[in-house]
């Protein structure tokens, strides 16, 4: 099984007090399959954990998830010049729904050509792009 992780889920499983973080750190524990995320999350991610957490915590966090790519329960899908591309048109494609972020775009590019349906994110515009995600919250 594939699952994708957007940046809500990273920041659910950081954050103790997030109302979800049981919920998904519980999923993520008893999850069999391979995560998946993008360097384009990690980055969204990255920035808002610093925002939020002190600094030690923020590092840790994310050496964590390096270190879960690392033995092989994660794959960052890191995006080259056809990945920008796909998304670009994407994002030409949604010009209804202005609200969705190129992060997000790119996500629904990888996760399409990774086949992948299912996403740890509170994020409708998942759903609402009419691609058959399916959120796991």
């Amino acid at each position: 099984m594939k699952v994708f992780v957007d940046t809500w889920g990273w920041l659910a499983m950081a954050n103790r007090a997030e109302k979800e973080h049981q919920k998904i750190a519980e999923y993520v524990k008893n999850f069999t399959g391979t995560l998946y995320t993008t360097d384009y999350v990690l980055s969204e991610t990255v920035t808002m954990l610093f925002k939020r957490e002190y600094f030690e915590k923020g590092r840790d966090f994310v050496e964590k998830i390096f270190e879960t790519a690392e033995i092989g329960n994660l794959e960052i899908i890191y995006s080259g010049k056809d990945t920008f591309l796909n998304a670009w048109n994407s994002r030409l494609k949604f010009k209804d729904k202005p609200n969705i972020s190129f992060v997000d775009i790119v996500s629904f590019v990888v996760m399409k050509k990774f086949m992948i349906r299912r996403v740890i994110t509170e994020d409708n515009h998942f759903e609402q792009v009419g691609m058959g995600f399916e959120l796991v919250k």
